[in-house]
């Protein structure tokens, strides 16, 4: 079977994301390793579809004395019919569902009854839910063949690294006046279509809540599903579609690939499969689960403050918020509101840190700006510009640079048509630590009865950024 490659619009991004991912993990070997013989084609009929379906293993549970009998075929409580849209997804992991056969045959975990540590469920069980999935929602079944494997593995570690690449744009993206990411690559799948690599992050995780919402593993992995389903969203990260209702990308190259399935619908399908899980997550997931995941949070931050590691407390900080507010907005909440008391207080001076953080990550890893080009200007103004520049950075200022050289007048439209506001453009050079920013700036006069008053102040101008680092010279 031939290696699965990846297609790709953007180049990759260098990765640095340490939480359970080796230090020389790189980005495209781990995901070609986690993706093998994609491309083969599958093709099932609907009868042979069938066949399969009526061999499925699974279990019933009487309702008087709880005991669990395994049947051959669909069992009524299994049967969607009666469970509302999509059959009723959110309720499959109380249902004891075991593998199927064929399941037992091609997947060796499925085998395996043994709760692992932080889990509820033993990958036996997660497998039982995996395959009673509903299709509209979870496409890539069954989800033991070897085309759609790699779609139903929350261990592997190709949705940790590209989990890792959504919060390197997100970075970008979050901060202000950041601009927006690009996500644009692919894996082959089958029919030569191909489907946004966003899916095997997307469907091994929240398969996995789904299956087991009561455990800190699901918990926790569902956190991070949510934070890239979001991302998207809010159109922070998006697909290069030139129309989403397509079943074409547009390439680097202007070539065109095939999609297996619309962007629209795929991002459609994506936010029901989310607002199930956050159901799971309101109803199911224990205030404990919550509360421990948020400590644990909270001790890594620390651990990344100590190291001056910021890009991963940007990270951290992110999944934190999501988990605080999980906590807070919790039905057992109110009524254990004492249990919470530590947690929320240590959470309390990192809260405000996110776009702060952002920024000043953005600051010492933005490539530096040349040396803004000013004109002359006349003494007594530089004179006040300086003196308005000490004011707000002390010895931190080094120099002004005017980009405009006289005042730009703004008058009122209706008569008298007096002077309102006058301004002109200054870039400041400020030191801090051993690096050198520029500051985009106007030094502003005040105004009354139509005249400058020789009161001054600077301000940031209306410039993205306002900051930038600068090859001071």
């Amino acid at each position: 079977m031939k290696q699965n490659r990846i297609l790709a619009l953007s180049v990759a991004i260098a990765l640095a994301f340490a939480i359970t991912t080796p230090a020389n993990a790189q980005f495209g070997n781990v995901l070609n390793k986690a993706k093998k013989a994609v491309k083969e084609k599958v093709e099932t009929t609907v009868k042979e579809t069938k066949k399969k379906v009526e061999n499925t293993t699974s279990v019933a549970v009487d309702k008087t004395t709880g005991e669990v009998a395994e049947r051959t075929g669909i069992s009524e409580e299994v049967s969607t019919k009666n469970e509302g849209s999509y059959g009723g997804i959110k309720d499959l992991y109380k249902k004891g569902l075991k593998p199927s056969a064929a399941a037992v045959e091609a997947d060796p975990k499925a085998s395996v009854n043994t709760v692992e540590r932080n889990y509820k469920k033993s990958p036996a069980q997660l497998r039982g839910v995996w395959e009673h999935l509903s299709p509209e929602l979870f496409p890539y079944q069954p989800y033991y063949a070897d085309v759609n494997k790699d779609y139903f593995d929350p261990d592997a570690e190709a949705p940790i690294i590209i989990y890792a690449k959504i919060c390197r744009l997100l970075e970008e993206a979050d901060r202000p006046f950041g601009k927006k990411g690009l996500m644009a690559e692919y894996f082959q799948y089958k029919d030569d279509t191909n489907v946004p690599i966003v899916d095997v992050l997307l469907s091994s995780y929240y398969a996995e809540f789904i299956a087991d919402p009561e455990s800190y593993v699901a918990y926790n992995h569902f956190n991070r599903a949510r934070i890239v389903q979001n991302a998207f969203n809010s159109n922070n990260v998006k697909m290069n579609m030139e129309d989403p209702m397509k079943f074409t990308a547009m390439m680097g190259d202007g070539t065109t690939v095939s999609l297996f399935e619309k962007e629209h619908d795929r991002i459609a399908r994506w936010n029901e499969v989310n607002r199930i899980a956050e159901d799971l997550l309101i109803n199911v997931t224990p205030l404990n689960t919550i509360g421990a995941s948020a400590d644990n949070a909270i001790r890594r931050y620390k651990q990344h403050e100590e190291k001056g590691d910021i890009q991963q407390m940007i990270i951290t900080s992110r999944e934190i918020q999501a988990i605080v507010n999980d906590l807070v907005n919790h039905r057992d909440y109110e009524k254990r509101k004492s249990d919470c008391n530590g947690t929320l207080r240590e959470y309390e001076p990192i809260k405000d840190k996110y776009l702060e953080l952002l920024q000043s990550n953005h600051e010492k890893t933005a490539p530096a700006a040349e040396m803004p080009k000013g004109v002359t200007a006349p003494a007594n103004l530089k004179k006040i510009a300086d003196a308005e520049a000490y004011k707000q950075w002390g010895n931190k200022f080094i120099k002004s640079i005017f980009i405009t050289s006289k005042w730009t007048e703004f008058k009122n439209p209706k008569y008298p048509y007096e002077v309102l506001i006058r301004r002109v453009e200054v870039d400041f050079i400020v030191k801090e630590g051993n690096d050198y920013f520029v500051y985009h700036y106007v030094l502003t006069e005040g105004v009354t009865g139509g005249k400058g008053n020789g009161i001054y102040n600077i301000s940031a101008r209306m410039k993205q950024p306002t900051k930038e680092k600068v090859n001071y010279k």
